[in-house]
């Protein structure tokens, strides 16, 4: 049975139904009717979900990485092996929300110090900014699930093939490319690859299937690098800039019309969300604060609470219980 009917709730006190339990864990829950950021802790996760877009950072060896990234309604993770990940960065040691806004979330990622993070979930749009505030990430990797097909945004002028790593697709003045290019070294111009001043980079599992991924990251990449490790991918290099990552569904075409839809978003700062046209106006949500404690499980009451039954987790937005469904993955205790 789900609820036969809603009921009102006031801060100060609690009614409780015998069949659902309200939670939380160690686990940092943070949603609204549209999407979540969860943060669990032993070992360290972060989810970041809405309903066009899953990835979730999880230890992969001796870094932390996105394990898992899907766009909702396909079954392919799209992260086979891993999806922004940096042998110089290590395992993340701490994460945090920082801002909610009626249509964005953003956490903190924090890589011991050494790297730091802010990466914001939107609304109904698959996609998430990555912005490096703080260096220690000198190079980033993407090695996908297979996929094979490359979109590169000016690939078809550009002057090189896609060559394979070791080899440099673009570089910018780095002798170790050149000799593996077998060039003289030299500054490229990347101009033939720059929507506004951004590279639009993705890929796509086949002709038939079009599942994928893409990254709009700014011109201030000094290599980009093809990999073919059983799953095709990216190397960039960079430190301390933005990237916005994204999945779709449609292939070569979609990667390249939502990644200058981005690309267009924000150049023209980031006003509405990304790829939709939206302009909406923002408003900081507010969050009350107060703290109950109701034995064997204590409840943190803010504009938000969390209701589960079964493997169903249910929203109450507000003083009125207004039921929102929303499957998550998160662990009950």
């Amino acid at each position: 049975m789900l609820l036969s009917s809603l009921f009102s709730i006031d801060f100060l006190s609690l009614a409780i139904v015998s069949s659902i339990f309200i939670v939380t864990t160690n686990q940092q829950l943070n949603a609204a009717a549209w999407g979540s950021i969860d943060i669990s802790e032993n070992p360290l996760k972060v989810t970041f979900q809405n309903d066009k877009i899953l990835a979730t950072y999880e230890n992969w060896g001796s870094e932390t990485v996105i394990k898992k990234l899907y766009a909702k309604g396909n079954l392919t993770n799209i992260a086979g092996n891993c999806i922004d990940a940096c042998a110089s960065r290590k395992k993340l040691t701490a994460a945090k929300i920082i801002d909610e806004k009626e249509d964005r979330i953003t956490a903190e990622l924090n890589w011991g110090g050494q790297t730091v993070s802010h990466i914001t979930l939107y609304k109904s749009v698959p996609v998430l900014k990555i912005d490096q505030i703080k260096g220690g990430s000198p190079n980033i990797v993407d090695a996908t699930n297979g996929f094979k097909e490359y979109m590169i945004y000016g690939m078809e002028n550009w002057k090189r093939p896609l060559n394979k790593y070791p080899k440099c697709y673009y570089y910018s003045g780095d002798k170790y490319c050149a000799d593996q290019n077998g060039e003289a070294n030299k500054n490229d111009d990347p101009k033939e690859l720059l929507y506004k001043n951004w590279f639009i980079t993705g890929l796509y599992k086949s002709q038939s299937e079009g599942i994928g991924y893409g990254r709009v990251i700014d011109s201030k990449v000094k290599i980009l690098k093809l990999l073919d490790w059983g799953g095709r991918g990216f190397e960039y290099f960079w430190n301390n800039h933005v990237a916005y990552l994204y999945v779709v569904t449609g292939g070569k075409k979609e990667l390249n019309d939502l990644g200058k839809a981005i690309t267009d978003w924000a150049v023209a700062g980031e006003m509405g969300l990304p790829g939709t046209g939206s302009s909406v106006v923002l408003r900081q949500t507010r969050r009350a604060g107060i703290q109950l404690s109701i034995a064997p499980v204590h409840v943190a009451i803010s504009d938000q609470i969390h209701l589960w039954q079964g493997d169903q987790r249910y929203l109450a937005s507000g003083k009125k219980l207004d039921i929102v469904f929303n499957r998550t993955s998160e662990t009950k205790q």
